[in-house]
């Protein structure tokens, strides 16, 4: 499959697939797939580098549009000055500098798909800038008189909660975008192993090293058992890193010494016991809050009884299920909710000590 940057130049897609070991990301996987036949839009959600552009090109590369041009844009990169010039293009003649006629993002995924990544970095004026285009898929090249229309699906991306009540997202907007919302958790040790596993097998004939099976599983061991902040992109870079810095004679603990560092994440006891709990942040407590109330979402039929339950009006239910990125459909034993739950659990589990201080008093 063809991509398009937005530079407007064509490179090929990645051609591992979107990895999904865990059921939060199996869940994601399967909801994708659901999708990629509609030409509905696609929000996606979850932490930098768990696999969001894999996914969107997933739900390209399965849908009626995967002769067609993918096309992303990173909208963080993009200048609020040149945003209508990059997503729509210019005539010659309209500004200093535009020598030729340039096409848009707009014009190069028509009759395909647009990757708004990172979304939610778009200033206000940009935002309603899209939304226009969004509501009635017309849009004019800067210095033209004519009007254009263009029949693209957007699929967009982001790292940050943009749903109602954020004040740096228009709520339209947000809607438009977020008809199927998508979450991606962050990347599970199984998660990491499996990736690692590929990344070694693919750099290392890449860097031209004849690595055995063992010394393969004991990279991916290695890599599953330390945390990765920066998601997959991370977990690449020290891959490669490795494979640079390998020789056959070289012992591998060394090695990995070196290159790792001390960020096990391992649950060993000297891990576990700590002389002071940290002091949960007002984050922690709202983190907690969230993992009650949807505990609660899970044991209820319905809104009515999850108000009555939580002591909540049924207008606020509503509007606490909006914040959460669910809605009354996701009340009771539902996928979406669990995944969610599954977040907070992970966002609050550092502070397992100092609850448990809280709770027992010792």
């Amino acid at each position: 499959m063809v991509t398009t940057t937005s530079d407007g130049s064509l490179r090929e897609s990645s051609a591992h697939g979107f990895d999904a070991r865990t059921p939060a990301r199996r869940h994601a996987l399967g909801l994708a797939r659901r999708v990629a036949s509609h030409r509905c839009p696609v929000l996606i959600m979850g932490p930098t580098g768990v696999g969001k552009e894999v996914l969107a090109e997933d739900i390209h590369r399965h849908g009626d549009r995967a002769t067609k041009r993918f096309v992303a844009v990173n909208c963080a990169a993009v200048s609020s000055a040149l945003f209508e010039s990059t997503f729509f293009g210019h005539m010659r003649g309209s500004f200093t500098g535009a020598t030729s006629d340039k096409p848009g993002l707009v014009e190069l995924a028509d009759r395909g798909t647009l990757f708004l990544d990172e979304v939610g970095e778009l200033s206000l004026d940009n935002q309603a800038k899209l939304l226009r285009f969004l509501a009635q898929g017309t849009y004019w090249p800067v210095g033209s008189t004519t009007e254009r229309r263009a029949d693209v699906r957007i699929i967009s991306a982001t790292n940050r909660d943009i749903s109602v009540g954020s004040d740096a997202f228009r709520e339209d907007l947000y809607y438009r975008l977020s008809v199927i919302t998508i979450r991606i958790p962050r990347l599970e040790p199984v998660d990491v192993k499996a990736i690692a596993r590929s990344l070694a097998i693919q750099l290392a004939a890449h860097h031209g090293i004849d690595l055995e099976d063992d010394d393969v599983a004991t990279v991916a061991e290695h890599c599953a058992g330390r945390e990765w902040n920066g998601g997959a992109r991370e977990l690449r870079n020290l891959v490669e890193r490795l494979m640079v810095l390998w020789t056959p004679d070289r012992p591998r603990e060394e090695l990995f010494a070196e290159v790792l560092g001390e960020r096990s994440r391992r649950a060993g006891p000297a891990r576990q016991e700590r002389a002071e709990p940290s002091l949960a942040s007002a984050r922690v407590s709202k983190d907690l809050d969230s993992l009650v109330f949807l505990g609660i979402a899970a044991q209820c039929e319905d809104v009515k009884e999850l108000a009555q339950r939580t002591e909540r009006t049924v207008q606020a239910v509503y509007l606490r299920l909006k914040k959460l990125g669910l809605g009354p459909r996701n009340i009771g034993q539902n996928p979406e909710l669990t995944t969610r739950m599954e977040e907070f659990r992970r966002r609050v589990a550092p502070e397992l000590p100092w609850i448990r201080v809280l709770l027992t008093g010792s």
